[in-house]
């Protein structure tokens, strides 16, 4: 009974949930966080996060344990009241960087921006972003713009240069892709096979 109890008190479906909704849909899932005890669904969050999804959470419950514990992770893209979700995902889903007549003009507004978001995420953070591929930091933008329901990339900047606190969160959702790296672990036998025995030879 107690080995029974125990792998019950593991099982985490909302996690198992949220990391395929992640594999399948990548950028198209959304996850959303509601009421309930623990910390199942933190985990699957961070699954959909990393593949450009959108993360929200209830912002007060009763039980309250999975939204605290979904908020306190620093993943959740928004935090409202569970009877603005439905607006709040639709407003998302219809971004203009979504809309295939509209995304590569949107896409190109964007990358005129770009240098200048660049020097305000690196004077922010000491970061510079300069190396990374432009198509990366693009996606991510366009990810933030989505949440904060800005269409313009140049009003985007104005509110990255007036709310600093933006800024750190571009900085946090650019750095997703990169920490899922050193938790890959086919990314590691690439390196044991093909980089580090290069690094030695003659």
């Amino acid at each position: 009974m107690a080995k029974m109890a125990t792998t019950r008190a593991r099982r985490t479906p909302i996690d198992d949930f949220f990391t395929s909704l992640a594999q399948e849909q990548s950028e198209n899932a959304a996850g959303v966080i509601l009421s309930g005890t623990g910390s199942d669904g933190t985990i699957g969050l961070r699954a959909i996060k990393e593949r450009g999804g959108l993360t929200l959470a209830q912002e007060s419950a009763e039980y309250d344990g999975m939204m605290r514990s979904a908020v306190q992770s620093g993943l959740v893209d928004m935090v409202v009241p569970a009877e603005d979700m439905a607006e709040k995902l639709v407003s998302y889903f219809r971004h203009p960087s979504r809309i295939d007549s509209e995304r590569d003009r949107h896409k190109r507004d964007v990358a005129e921006q770009l240098s200048r978001i660049a020097a305000l995420l690196r004077m922010r953070t000491g970061h510079d972003f300069s190396g990374y591929k432009d198509n990366t930091i693009l996606r991510r933008i366009q990810r933030r713009m989505q949440v904060l329901q800005i269409d313009d990339p140049a009003a985007f900047y104005e509110r990255l240069r007036e709310e600093p606190q933006q800024v750190d969160l571009l900085f946090q959702d650019l750095l997703i892709g990169v920490t899922s790296f050193f938790r890959d672990p086919h990314a590691f036998d690439a390196l044991e096979r093909l980089v580090i025995p290069r690094l030695f030879e003659g």
